[in-house]
């Protein structure tokens, strides 16, 4: 049986759904659990453990790839583990712009997710559930809420691009480096948006609950720490690819972290180099000459960033020599 039911207005050509609440008894909860990039929160019912999914590596996740994660962690117990999937989203309600979505997959069966508000799940839980914005989903504050708990405060971050690589880098980095003052704008620049952000919806969300919104029926599982710094004052242009051209040299994980994270944030704009270009030896005299002043990298070496960005652009995957140009010899 269900744990959210729904009917479908069969004489609306947007076919709307209404969800129907069947009550339970003795929701209790029962902890919190991470499985794969999910933190999940269960609460057992008279009629089926309720799981109440955040995704960890981004703001929104789909309730049927939630489901697989938990079918993979829990086998053929998971029918008895949880009847009904709830995942919040960072997207938000047409009709409540401030208010998340919820969406709901029912294990025993269901064939598609569906909507569901969070006067719904209050109502299936007997109080409200919890709430962690994605700039606020910090893992220790998770695994340690209870039911009435206070919000905790946690510095505001994007879990789509963690800083963590860039303050490791910079803090080994000597005095005046232009790689260490880039990563530390950087990360400065990334908690800086994250806690504008969150408060404002976090304000919003409250203006909506005043008025009797649906974000009356949740509780913030976080609220963003104060910030003791100004905005951070971005770098000049040299200094910036000065930065970028030191890390990109670099054959560390460090260094190939921190380009992971400009490749998400935008797209690596200072990069001394901006695309990847494939030439054709038999195109012309130049692609010619160029090709034949390439000499095989290093083989007892990892890649350097640039290297690594080549190697992950359209290489076979049997290839592990990779071309370049020597010193002085241009590109």
């Amino acid at each position: 049986m269900a744990l959210f039911t729904r009917n479908t207005d069969d004489n609306s050509h947007a076919s709307q759904q209404r969800w129907l609440q069947r009550p339970v008894a003795n929701a209790v909860f029962d902890g919190a659990q991470f499985i794969d990039r999910y933190t999940v929160l269960r609460w057992d019912t008279d009629r089926g453990g309720l799981a109440f999914v955040h995704s960890m590596v981004d703001g929104n996740a789909a309730p049927k790839s939630v489901t697989s994660a938990l079918r993979r962690h829990h086998g053929a117990r998971l029918a008895d583990r949880y009847a009904c999937v709830v995942v919040a989203q960072t997207s938000t309600q047409v009709s409540q712009p401030w208010v998340p979505d919820l969406q709901a997959y029912d294990v025993d069966g269901g064939d598609q997710p569906y909507y569901t508000t969070w006067a719904e799940l209050a109502a299936l839980l007997g109080q409200p559930a919890p709430y962690w914005f994605h700039a606020l989903r910090d893992r220790d504050a998770i695994a340690a809420w209870r039911p009435g708990a206070p919000p905790a405060v946690v510095p505001a971050h994007d879990i789509a691009t963690p800083v963590t690589a860039l303050t490791e880098l910079a803090a080994d980095e000597p005095d005046g480096s232009p790689a260490a003052e880039l990563c530390w704008y950087l990360t400065r620049e990334v908690r800086q948006r994250g806690h504008a952000s969150t408060t404002r919806y976090i304000a919003e969300l409250r203006k909506n609950a005043a008025d009797g919104g649906d974000g009356a029926h949740l509780v913030l599982g976080a609220v963003p720490a104060p910030l003791l710094r100004p905005e951070p004052e971005e770098p000049t242009e040299m200094v910036r690819r000065a930065g970028w051209l030191s890390i990109t040299e670099r054959r560390d994980v460090l260094a190939h972290r921190v380009a992971a994270f400009a490749q998400r944030w935008d797209g690596g704009r200072d990069w001394h180099t901006g695309a990847v270009v494939s030439v054709r030896p038999d195109a012309c005299a130049t692609a010619r000459e160029w090709a034949k002043r390439l000499v095989p990298a290093t083989a007892d070496q990892p890649p350097t960033v640039l290297e690594k960005v080549l190697l992950d652009n359209g290489r076979e995957a049997d290839e592990h020599q990779l071309p370049r140009v020597p010193p002085g010899h241009g590109s």
